[in-house]
């Protein structure tokens, strides 16, 4: 009886430990998936200041290529 209630102590451990393990597993990878989320983030915030400088730079070419058409005439 009382090795049963060992046996029983013991397997009781290895599931802890392996549930343990199972959340540290996890939690690392929801770490990294939060660390993916953050750098697409940045990517998406530097591709939405660029198509803006891209968009006031095609206005500034525009306004150059009409003062250019209004000297040649």
């Amino acid at each position: 009886m009382q090795k049963d209630v060992e046996l029983l102590i013991i397997r009781k451990r290895a599931l802890m430990n392996e549930s343990f393990s199972k959340s540290n597993v996890y939690q690392a990878e929801g770490q990294e998936l939060v660390e993916e989320i953050n750098s697409l983030v940045e990517l998406i915030d530097k591709k939405n200041k660029l198509e803006i400088q891209n968009q006031a730079l095609m206005k500034e070419l525009e306004s150059l290529k009409a003062k250019i058409d209004k000297k040649r005439k």
